[in-house]
């Protein structure tokens, strides 16, 4: 069952399972997604609406995998 998104009228909009910040200064949206929402999620109005503006959108999703043994990889990786 895909979920549709309410309009986003304030600059952030967040529920248990996503979270949407809008930042009319950048013209950017980020939407955060969870790991339950990230295939039942019909974000095609949210993109329809901030592309028309020129804003870009883009889309953030939980993974399965360990942040803080990524997070040193890539510290380690942007040290050299």
């Amino acid at each position: 069952m895909n979920k549709t998104l309410p309009s986003v009228e304030n600059s952030r909009w967040e529920r248990d399972f996503l979270e949407i910040n809008v930042c009319e200064k950048k013209k950017v949206v980020e939407i955060w997604l969870a790991n339950a929402e990230k295939d039942g999620t019909d974000l095609s109005n949210l993109y329809a609406r901030y592309s028309s503006r020129d804003y870009l959108v883009a889309v953030f999703e939980s993974g399965e995998e360990d942040l803080v043994d990524l997070t040193a990889g890539l510290l380690i990786h942007n040290q050299r």
